[in-house]
């Protein structure tokens, strides 16, 4: 191949291509990729990352406390965050792609060369996590409109809807991929400069910055108006039981909000050298996808699926608590788990569905 076709896009067969720095030469991968440091670094983290979300699914789901609204979203969270990890495993520790010949061979390219679920499955938990923030922020600052908001048909159509963004963002890999002869995958680019830069700008504003401005948005919010209900209740005491009530569940979801405000940090840290790069490759800034810095922006990417459960555990006491409630039901003991979280709306004076959760021990 002469370099102005090598110029013209990415190639991608079972012989490695040249290293290429220009940020015209697509996404070349090099040998590094081949690499047993990075290999075994996208295997371990994505072990982890599955035992860790399985772990927080079977807590959330089994102790019967724990299942709300947020607990469920929390659980769809994670088995997103399995779903990445299940789909980095082959295309990272093994990459190079099998034989690609003939339609098949096309759409493997495509599907399977091009990471295309993969990076779907990371968009997709992007948009459930800002679903979380969502759901937290109505349930304690505008308490009496959760019921409106958060119905399971609303839910799941929220859910549909970070689904069908996720995948409809990445469809372009399907154009600007395509098999060249046996075994050998291209990277096209764009038909322009400005449809480079329209999808370049998208991405970075829908999957980092936007996403990362609005939860740390509602996360303010969800600071000041808990420090308004504990100080309010603090101040009230007529009736004990009432305020003490109230005051356990502000401290409870101040302690979730805590724990969200890391995980959205976590995700702020691991996404940013990743997206920074791609923005400005799509901008035309030379950006050398053969070096290593940009393997690692990517295994931050992959990292980021396995340390909400790690966050979890950590942070938050109650999540803490049940795990090692539900370890020692597991190996025969008879401790019942009753785990201090908020119930569903909880962490306002008026709770919007305080006549079904009565009890004390629901949590989430």
């Amino acid at each position: 191949m002469d370099d102005n076709n090598a110029s013209s896009f990415f190639e991608y067969s079972t012989e490695l291509p040249e290293p290429k720095s220009s940020s015209n030469s697509g996404w070349a991968a090099g040998e590094i990729e081949n690499s047993i440091v990075v290999r075994t670094a996208y295997a371990l983290i994505c072990i982890a990352g599955i035992i860790g979300n399985v772990l927080v699914c079977i807590v959330l789901t089994r102790v019967r406390a724990l299942r709300t609204n947020t607990s469920q979203l929390l659980v769809h969270l994670s088995v997103v965050d399995i779903l990445v990890c299940i789909m980095a495993l082959p295309v990272n520790v093994f990459p190079t792609p099998p034989p690609m010949r003939g339609p098949f061979g096309d759409f493997l390219c495509r599907f399977y060369v091009s990471k295309f679920m993969q990076w779907a499955c990371m968009l997709a938990s992007i948009g459930s996590l800002v679903v979380v923030n969502l759901e937290r922020f109505i349930a304690i600052v505008y308490p009496l409109k959760y019921k409106t908001f958060f119905t399971v048909r609303k839910t799941s159509v929220m859910i549909l809807l970070v689904w069908v963004e996720a995948l409809g963002s990445l469809l372009y890999f399907f154009f600007v991929y395509e098999l060249d002869g046996d075994d050998n995958c291209k990277y096209n680019g764009w038909p322009s400069d400005e449809v480079r830069i329209v999808m370049g700008v998208y991405p970075y504003l829908m999957h980092y910055a936007g996403p990362l401005i609005l939860m740390f948005a509602v996360q303010w919010k969800m600071i000041t108006a808990l420090k308004k209900q504990v100080n309010m209740i603090t101040q009230q005491q007529a009736d004990v039981k009432w305020s003490r009530r109230k005051l356990w569940q502000a401290q409870a979801s101040v302690e979730l909000q805590r724990t969200l405000l890391f995980v959205v940090i976590t995700y702020a840290i691991c996404w940013g050298p990743n997206q920074t790069m791609f923005f400005c490759f799509m901008m035309g800034i030379a950006v050398d996808f053969t070096h290593p810095y940009y393997h690692i922006g990517v295994i931050m990417v992959v990292m980021n699926s396995c340390l909400n459960p790690l966050i979890y555990t950590v942070r938050n006491r109650p999540f803490r608590r049940a795990l090692k409630e539900l370890a020692l039901c597991r190996r025969g003991g008879n401790n019942k788990v009753v785990p201090e979280m908020p119930s569903e709306g909880s962490g306002s004076l008026t709770l919007a569905n305080d006549s079904q959760n009565t009890n004390p021990k629901r949590v989430l």
